[in-house]
């Protein structure tokens, strides 16, 4: 789009699928330099892709070696909008959920508390802790994301907190929501049930 060329309508999609990059690689750029530019950019998005492929495939490997943590993965899997780099994440900052009494604490841990602001008999509270996990708590709000439109139950409750709050503060709070529900699967060892809403 910088040099005013586009991708061709029949391959233009939301994902940077293969085809599409094939696609990009071949719109006819005149100017020698920046088409140079855009290929050794697409080479080296391509060689990061393969180096997080090579990841995960080993991190598979591990997991499934281990019955524990595999059992874990698993049922961590089960939730809408974790996936299995996900609960990798979230197993390998948790490891034990039992060292977290009641999900305030592991909220907090997580960064889902408010931050307050008390002086005297004043008490504000100003938005979420700047204390937190940084990679739980903004994987877990864009899991959020997937995680309503899979799950009717978790729809239901962000639709109903957004005709009362803007929608980027109501997936806070279904990200929390969300982590109760991590919590539960791994304290009950049971995998996740979709709930019926009528």
């Amino acid at each position: 789009m910088f040099l005013g060329e586009r991708v061709p309508e029949d391959v233009e999609e939301k994902h940077w699928s293969k085809r599409y990059l094939i696609a990009v690689r071949n719109i006819p750029i005149n100017q020698e330099e920046s088409k140079r530019a855009l290929i050794e950019l697409l080479d080296n998005l391509e060689s990061i892709r393969n180096q997080i492929a090579s990841v995960v495939k080993r991190l598979r490997y591990y997991v499934a070696k281990d019955k524990e943590l595999s059992k874990i993965i698993n049922l961590l899997i089960t939730i809408p909008g974790i996936g299995f780099v996900l609960s990798i994440i979230l197993y390998s900052e948790i490891i034990d959920i039992k060292r977290f009494g009641r999900l305030d604490e592991l909220a907090s841990y997580v960064g889902f508390s408010p931050a307050v602001y008390s002086s005297g008999e004043k008490e504000i509270t100003l938005g979420l802790s700047k204390q937190k996990n940084k990679y739980i708590r903004n994987y877990l709000i864009e899991a959020s994301w997937i995680a309503i439109r899979r799950d009717s139950a978790l729809q239901m409750a962000y639709g109903k907190l957004c005709n009362r709050m803007p929608g980027n503060k109501a997936i806070i709070r279904i990200s929390k929501k969300l982590l109760n529900r991590i919590r539960y699967v791994w304290k009950t060892q049971q995998p996740y049930q979709l709930s019926v809403v009528e």
